[in-house]
Protein backbone atom coordinates (compact mmCIF):
# COMPACT_ATOMS: atom_id res chain seq x y z
CA UNK A 1 0.00 0.00 0.00
CA UNK A 2 2.82 2.41 0.84
CA UNK A 3 4.53 1.71 -2.49
CA UNK A 4 1.30 2.44 -4.36
CA UNK A 5 0.86 5.67 -2.42
CA UNK A 6 4.45 6.71 -3.15
CA UNK A 7 4.01 6.00 -6.86
CA UNK A 8 0.74 7.97 -6.92
CA UNK A 9 2.43 10.89 -5.13
CA UNK A 10 5.34 10.86 -7.61
CA UNK A 11 2.89 10.83 -10.53
CA UNK A 12 0.96 13.78 -9.05
CA UNK A 13 4.14 15.83 -8.56
CA UNK A 14 5.39 15.00 -12.07
CA UNK A 15 2.04 15.90 -13.62
CA UNK A 16 1.87 19.22 -11.78
CA UNK A 17 5.44 20.14 -12.80
CA UNK A 18 4.62 19.21 -16.40
CA UNK A 19 1.43 21.33 -16.34
CA UNK A 20 3.30 24.28 -14.82
CA UNK A 21 6.00 24.05 -17.50
CA UNK A 22 3.43 24.02 -20.32
CA UNK A 23 1.41 26.87 -18.78
CA UNK A 24 4.54 29.06 -18.58
CA UNK A 25 5.97 28.50 -22.06
CA UNK A 26 5.77 31.08 -24.82
CA UNK A 27 3.34 30.95 -27.70
CA UNK A 28 5.96 29.73 -30.21
CA UNK A 29 6.97 26.87 -27.91
CA UNK A 30 3.33 25.86 -27.33
CA UNK A 31 2.80 25.85 -31.10
CA UNK A 32 5.66 23.36 -31.46
CA UNK A 33 4.26 21.17 -28.67
CA UNK A 34 0.78 21.39 -30.19
CA UNK A 35 2.16 20.46 -33.61
CA UNK A 36 3.76 17.29 -32.23
CA UNK A 37 0.56 16.42 -30.40
CA UNK A 38 -1.66 17.03 -33.43
CA UNK A 39 0.63 14.97 -35.67
CA UNK A 40 0.42 12.12 -33.13
CA UNK A 41 -3.39 12.33 -33.46
CA UNK A 42 -3.33 12.10 -37.26
CA UNK A 43 -3.61 15.77 -38.20
CA UNK A 44 -1.65 16.85 -41.28
CA UNK A 45 -0.69 19.97 -43.22
CA UNK A 46 -0.38 21.94 -39.98
CA UNK A 47 0.56 25.57 -40.60
CA UNK A 48 0.78 28.24 -37.94
CA UNK A 49 -0.55 31.43 -39.48
CA UNK A 50 -0.97 34.07 -36.76
CA UNK A 51 -0.01 35.03 -33.22
CA UNK A 52 -2.09 37.40 -31.14
CA UNK A 53 -1.23 38.00 -27.51
CA UNK A 54 -1.29 34.67 -25.68
CA UNK A 55 -2.62 32.72 -28.65
CA UNK A 56 -1.24 31.08 -31.75
CA UNK A 57 -3.53 30.12 -34.60
CA UNK A 58 -2.96 27.53 -37.26
CA UNK A 59 -4.80 25.45 -39.81
CA UNK A 60 -4.69 21.70 -40.28
CA UNK A 61 -6.42 18.82 -41.94
CA UNK A 62 -8.08 16.74 -39.25
CA UNK A 63 -10.06 13.52 -39.22
CA UNK A 64 -13.27 15.42 -40.11
CA UNK A 65 -11.99 18.11 -42.45
CA UNK A 66 -10.19 21.42 -42.16
CA UNK A 67 -9.61 22.76 -38.66
CA UNK A 68 -8.59 26.12 -37.24
CA UNK A 69 -6.34 25.45 -34.25
CA UNK A 70 -6.05 27.85 -31.35
CA UNK A 71 -3.18 27.25 -28.90
CA UNK A 72 -3.39 29.44 -25.81
CA UNK A 73 -0.72 29.89 -23.12
CA UNK A 74 -0.64 31.38 -19.66
CA UNK A 75 -1.48 30.39 -16.11
CA UNK A 76 -4.93 32.03 -16.16
CA UNK A 77 -8.13 30.24 -17.15
CA UNK A 78 -9.09 30.68 -20.81
CA UNK A 79 -11.37 33.69 -21.07
CA UNK A 80 -14.48 34.15 -23.22
CA UNK A 81 -12.40 35.71 -26.02
CA UNK A 82 -10.42 32.47 -26.32
CA UNK A 83 -13.56 30.73 -27.58
CA UNK A 84 -15.13 33.72 -29.35
CA UNK A 85 -12.06 34.61 -31.42
CA UNK A 86 -11.58 31.01 -32.48
CA UNK A 87 -15.21 30.74 -33.52
CA UNK A 88 -14.96 33.97 -35.56
CA UNK A 89 -11.77 32.61 -37.14
CA UNK A 90 -13.50 29.37 -38.15
CA UNK A 91 -16.07 31.39 -40.08
CA UNK A 92 -13.50 33.78 -41.57
CA UNK A 93 -11.14 30.99 -42.71
CA UNK A 94 -13.98 28.75 -43.90
CA UNK A 95 -12.75 25.73 -41.95
CA UNK A 96 -15.04 22.90 -40.92
CA UNK A 97 -14.39 23.41 -37.19
CA UNK A 98 -12.09 24.80 -34.55
CA UNK A 99 -9.96 23.18 -31.87
CA UNK A 100 -8.76 25.02 -28.79
CA UNK A 101 -5.70 23.62 -27.00
CA UNK A 102 -4.73 25.15 -23.65
CA UNK A 103 -2.97 23.97 -20.50
CA UNK A 104 -5.56 25.73 -18.31
CA UNK A 105 -9.28 25.20 -17.88
CA UNK A 106 -12.00 27.39 -19.38
CA UNK A 107 -13.29 30.24 -17.24
CA UNK A 108 -17.00 30.25 -16.44
CA UNK A 109 -17.57 32.89 -19.14
CA UNK A 110 -15.63 30.85 -21.69
CA UNK A 111 -17.68 27.75 -20.83
CA UNK A 112 -20.87 29.75 -21.42
CA UNK A 113 -19.51 31.04 -24.74
CA UNK A 114 -18.56 27.51 -25.76
CA UNK A 115 -22.09 26.17 -25.15
CA UNK A 116 -23.64 28.99 -27.21
CA UNK A 117 -24.50 28.28 -30.80
CA UNK A 118 -22.12 28.99 -33.62
CA UNK A 119 -19.30 27.33 -35.48
CA UNK A 120 -18.31 23.99 -33.95
CA UNK A 121 -15.31 24.32 -31.64
CA UNK A 122 -13.81 21.37 -29.76
CA UNK A 123 -11.78 22.03 -26.66
CA UNK A 124 -8.93 20.20 -25.07
CA UNK A 125 -8.06 22.35 -22.10
CA UNK A 126 -6.63 22.02 -18.63
CA UNK A 127 -6.10 18.56 -17.19
CA UNK A 128 -7.39 16.78 -20.31
CA UNK A 129 -4.82 18.55 -22.53
CA UNK A 130 -2.02 17.90 -20.05
CA UNK A 131 -2.98 14.21 -19.75
CA UNK A 132 -3.21 13.88 -23.53
CA UNK A 133 0.24 15.38 -24.03
CA UNK A 134 1.72 13.06 -21.42
CA UNK A 135 -0.01 9.98 -22.85
CA UNK A 136 1.31 10.90 -26.29
CA UNK A 137 4.81 10.97 -24.78
CA UNK A 138 5.37 14.63 -25.58
CA UNK A 139 7.71 16.26 -23.08
CA UNK A 140 7.86 13.28 -20.74
CA UNK A 141 10.00 10.23 -20.29
CA UNK A 142 8.52 7.05 -18.95
CA UNK A 143 10.79 5.11 -16.63
CA UNK A 144 10.46 1.67 -15.19
CA UNK A 145 11.95 1.31 -11.74
CA UNK A 146 12.79 -2.14 -10.40
CA UNK A 147 10.98 -2.33 -7.08
CA UNK A 148 10.82 -5.58 -5.11
CA UNK A 149 7.26 -6.15 -3.96
CA UNK A 150 6.10 -8.72 -1.47
CA UNK A 151 4.41 -11.64 -3.24
CA UNK A 152 1.62 -12.49 -0.79
CA UNK A 153 0.30 -15.28 -3.04
CA UNK A 154 3.69 -16.99 -3.04
CA UNK A 155 3.90 -17.02 0.75
CA UNK A 156 0.29 -18.17 1.06
CA UNK A 157 0.99 -21.09 -1.25
CA UNK A 158 4.20 -21.99 0.65
CA UNK A 159 2.38 -22.00 3.98
CA UNK A 160 -0.47 -24.12 2.66
CA UNK A 161 1.76 -26.84 1.58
Amino acid sequence: ARVSQAVAALEAVSTERFAETVRNMGVAALERVAQLYLESRGYSNIRWVKRAGKSGYGTAEGPNGSVLIGARVGPEAVDRRGIGELRVGVEAKGTTSGLLLAPTELSEEASEEWTRGGSPVAIECGASFIDSLMQAGIGVRWRMAPVPLLDDEFFEAIQQG
